[in-house]
Parts: C-alpha cells; sequence; structure tokens
C-alpha cells in the first residue's frame, strides 16, 4: 500500500461505512501542512472529478477522522492499474473520547512540585515525582500525572475543533497553523505500515481486514439555500406562462409578458443576493 518510493500516505475514503472505497493518497512533503492538504484535494477531485467544484449547491459537507478496515483491491478495466481498495469504515464516538479524556483528568492527581512550563511546552517534574522520566531504572514507573493531565486537556482541545478539518480541506492555506493531519496520525509510511502489521501479529496473524487504520473520510451533498431552490422555479413559470400568452394571445402579448418576468427575475436576484450579503 505504501508507495514504492517510500513517501507517507493519507488513506482517503468515501461511500457506505459498510462498504466504501479508499484512495491511498501519496504525500511529497509531509512537513507541510498547506501542501499536504492540497495534496489531498487534487486527490480527491482527481479522482472524483472537477466537475463537482463547479456544480452550484453541491459540495463538500463534512471531513473527519475515521477507522479504515481494508478488504482487498478494487477490481480495474483491463490495462488499468488500481490504485483504490474495498473495505469499510467506523465513526468515531467523540463524546465518549471526550468521557474518557475528562475521567482520565479527574482521576490523576500530580505530585505538588510537577507543573507545565508553557513556553517550552515541557512538564518540570518535581523533587517527589516517580515517573519514568525521573525514575527510568523502575520497571514500574509511569508517566508523570501532569503530562498526563496536559495531553487529555489538550486532546479535549482537539476533539472540540476536529469538525474544522473541512475547512482546511476546501481552502488547504487555513492550515497553515494547524496541525491536523499531525496530531491525527494520519500519515502512515512504509515503516509505520510494517510496524503496525507487527503490532497486530503480537497475538495471531492477522488478516488484511483485522488491521485498522485511520483515515479520512470525505462526505458530499445538495446544500441549497432558498434562491437557489426559488430560481429554477420562477424561471419554469415565466416560460409556461409566456407559452400560454403566445398561445392564447399572440406574440406581442407574449413579448410583453416575457418582459414583465424579466424584469421581476432581475428585482428578485437582486434582492437575493443582498440578502446573502
Amino acid at each position: 500500500m505504501s508507495p514504492e518510493n517510500g513517501s507517507p500516505i493519507v488513506l482517503l475514503c468515501w461511500g457506505e461505512s459498510s462498504c466504501c472505497s479508499i484512495l491511498p493518497v501519496q504525500i511529497s512533503n509531509s512537513e507541510d501542512e498547506i501542501e499536504t492538504w492540497k495534496e489531498i484535494n487534487k486527490a480527491w477531485y482527481t479522482r472524483r472529478g472537477y466537475w463537482r467544484k463547479r456544480l452550484p449547491g453541491y459540495s463538500v459537507t463534512r471531513v473527519d477522522v475515521v477507522k479504515i478496515s481494508l478488504l482487498g483491491l478494487k477490481k480495474c478495466p483491463k490495462g488499468r492499474e488500481s490504485c483504490e481498495y474495498i473495505g469499510m469504515y467506523t465513526e468515531r464516538d467523540i463524546p465518549a473520547e471526550r468521557q474518557e479524556l475528562q475521567q482520565t483528568i479527574d482521576s490523576c492527581v500530580p505530585p505538588s512540585g510537577c507543573f507545565y512550563d508553557r513556553h517550552t511546552g515541557t512538564v518540570e517534574c518535581g523533587y517527589d515525582c516517580t515517573c519514568f522520566t525521573c525514575l527510568s531504572r523502575l520497571d514500574d514507573a509511569r508517566e508523570c500525572p501532569e503530562q498526563t493531565i496536559c495531553t487529555a486537556s489538550q486532546n479535549i482541545l482537539r476533539l472540540n475543533t476536529i469538525h474544522l478539518m473541512k475547512h482546511a480541506f476546501i481552502n488547504p492555506d487555513l492550515a497553515a497553523l494547524n496541525d491536523f493531519i499531525e496530531t491525527e496520525n494520519l500519515l502512515y509510511s512504509h515503516r509505520g505500515v510494517l510496524y503496525l502489521t507487527d503490532a497486530w501479529n503480537i497475538w495471531h496473524c492477522p488478516a488484511l481486514r483485522d488491521i485498522s487504520f485511520r483515515g479520512i473520510v470525505i462526505s458530499e451533498s445538495w446544500t441549497l439555500d432558498m434562491c437557489q431552490l426559488t430560481l429554477p422555479f420562477l424561471v419554469a413559470t415565466s416560460l409556461g406562462v409566456v407559452v400560454a400568452a403566445k398561445f392564447f394571445f399572440g406574440w406581442d402579448t407574449a413579448w410583453t409578458v416575457g418582459a414583465f418576468f424579466v424584469g421581476l427575475l432581475s428585482f428578485l436576484l437582486q434582492k437575493g443576493y443582498k440578502f446573502g450579503e
């Protein structure tokens, strides 16, 4: 699944959760968040069609992180190499994740001497701390409780803003001061895939579908506003009235009626755009 040149990949998926298409996207510069989202955006529309960008009222409505299970390569026409997989994805239970993180915070009691230094982004341990950083020789040493609290608190903040990832996909420049890809662990290198496979191989020899990956699900739908819904109806009604006027009263009346409706539609469009602003 990983490219031969060793570049990391991000998994995109779409479709039903029980049967979805999965596209590995090669990322040439994983350290640049903006370029990463540009490559994701380009890969999506290259595969799905650039016409989707130009279709009025049809847009991306959701970009979320999900767990992906691969089944195998999709069949493709003869002469074409398949680069898509078929599988399924599982939605994240964000309220449950948030509750678990909050329980972690509530259960931790840090030593009085430990504190978080916001200037360095690290936790400074006190003399009575027994974490593995301070007592590396102890086999049962654990992470500093203050570090656990800081990590859980930051993860809660990220959960609350995870849906903003949609805007980073639509406009990659917005990803400049954010790190969705890195913090959500969405990049997979060749070594990372091998490590993940080995991690699932502790108890038994796993099937491909047993290995869980993290990826991005993208959904699209119609997002029509009142103006976009009303305009086609008014145009159809106007044409119908003009045709009826021509049939019953002749072209002179039809032209008069048509001119009236053109003026009316222009007025309504102008009011509609001002209201939308």
